[in-house]
């Protein structure tokens, strides 16, 4: 039996659409790299305001939200969870150097899928697929069972 590729939608047979909400300009195009290595198309957003306009375009597809916890414009975690009642069905992944962030931004939504900077690019597909995995079983709203993780890695 072959498995589709990462990042490969096994029913659409299409790549997965991540929107990544990063405002470091030396983190940016890592992720970028990471995810096109792994399959996925990208889209990119540098603050919260950029990510909920490219959220509320009908016409953009976004299967998952990666974004960093502090944005100059105000709070990842917001932010995802504003883009989740848009696109219910998006998984989303938060990332930030810094564990007491992450801790501080999903402690009160267990659908979440958390991952500590720096990571590797297994790490970032496996969060992905969780986060992927998580919306599809929780549907709409903010809370589902507890899939919510820990990864520290560096980037390769």
């Amino acid at each position: 039996m072959m498995l589709p590729p990462e990042g490969m939608d096994q029913e659409r047979s299409s790549p997965l659409s991540v929107l990544v909400v990063e405002d470091d300009q030396i983190v940016l195009p890592f992720l970028r790299l990471a995810l096109a290595r792994l399959g996925y198309v990208t889209l990119a957003a540098p603050d919260c305001a950029s990510a909920l306009a490219t959220a509320e375009d009908p016409g953009v597809q976004i299967d998952a939200v990666l974004a960093d916890v502090q944005l100059p414009d105000g709070n990842g975690g917001e932010v995802a969870r504003q883009i989740r009642e848009l696109r219910p069905d998006a998984g989303v992944v938060l990332m930030s150097g810094s564990p007491e962030e992450l801790v501080w931004a999903g402690h009160n939504d267990a659908s979440l899928t958390l991952v500590a900077k720096p990571f590797d690019s297994l790490q970032l597909d496996l969060a992905l697929r969780a986060a992927l995995a998580a919306a599809t079983t929780a549907g709409p709203g903010p809370l589902g069972p507890i899939r919510s993780g820990f990864a520290r890695f560096n980037f390769r």
